[in-house]
């Protein structure tokens, strides 16, 4: 059964960028989170640690409210909340009325998965930077559907693209990430029985199920034609590394309450 997007979560993206000697360029997805429905509350940015830690200069990119002005890039480089363990990332931002972006509540996500337990084969979707078509001067994320492959049976041995190799709890799904999909929101849609169950469903729009840590490649022997050296090739293997949306609460909260210490799970 196929299902169309609410304009909200495509809203909730945003894209961080970097500069270059060309202009501004989108290098990974972000995405915007309330701690509460209060539209007063604060605001928080949250993307994969890996897209962040380390880099000296980075932006946020939204659109404005006005389409006739397209998009900001506003500065977010320092005051990153780092989970001291796997790759989630989170920053307090103030946003002006003058950005068309709708944030997440915690009421989307913070059910999961004690609640509501996920399983293999759930659909899941990922709203992500396609770095082919970022849009020109308007944040335009693209949606890539799959389902869950893997739950969290044990941490999984990834190699960021930043180079640091780590042990992630992650789910698996199948579903194509790509240079740029890293910190996209992951979206489950609930089993059919489940949803109108729980009070903050929206249909349409599931409940995040985590956060884009990168993919897996797999190496492959090729020969171009006319050429008869073989060359290693690295093919995506179709499976995206998935971090869990309750790493995303526990720095949300811990920000909230000025922790000094940074989560650990």
């Amino acid at each position: 059964m196929s299902r169309r997007l609410t304009g909200r979560v495509l809203k909730c993206s945003a894209f961080i960028t970097t500069k270059t000697a060309s202009g501004s360029t989108p290098v990974a997805t972000a995405f915007l989170v309330r701690p509460t429905p209060d539209e007063t509350s604060n605001v928080y940015v949250v993307t994969a640690r890996h897209c962040v830690e380390g880099s000296d200069e980075i932006y946020l990119r939204l659109n404005r409210m006005n389409r006739e002005e397209g998009c900001d890039d506003l500065p977010i480089s320092g005051h990153w909340r780092l989970h001291a363990a796997d790759d989630i990332a989170v920053r307090r931002v103030t946003l002006g009325d003058e950005y068309d972006h709708a944030p997440l509540d915690v009421y989307d996500f913070e059910a999961l998965p004690s609640s509501y337990p996920v399983g293999v084969g759930d659909s899941v979707y990922m709203v992500s930077l396609f770095l082919q078509r970022p849009g020109v001067n308007r944040v335009l994320p693209i949606a890539r559907f799959g389902n869950i492959s893997a739950l969290r049976d044990e941490r999984v041995n990834v190699e960021l693209s930043n180079g640091r190799t780590v042990d992630l709890d992650a789910y698996l799904i199948e579903a194509r990430s790509w240079g740029g999909h890293s910190g996209s929101p992951v979206f489950v849609y609930l089993q059919e029985g489940r949803e109108e169950q729980h009070p903050t469903y929206l249909p349409g729009f599931g409940r995040l199920l985590g956060v884009v840590s990168g993919h897996y490649l797999s190496l492959e022997v090729a020969r171009l034609r006319g050429n008869t050296t073989p060359l290693d090739v690295d093919i995506n293997s179709g499976i995206a590394i998935v971090t869990p949306s309750e790493y995303v609460l526990d720095l949300i909260r811990a920000e909230e309450r000025g922790d000094q210490d940074t989560p650990s799970r």
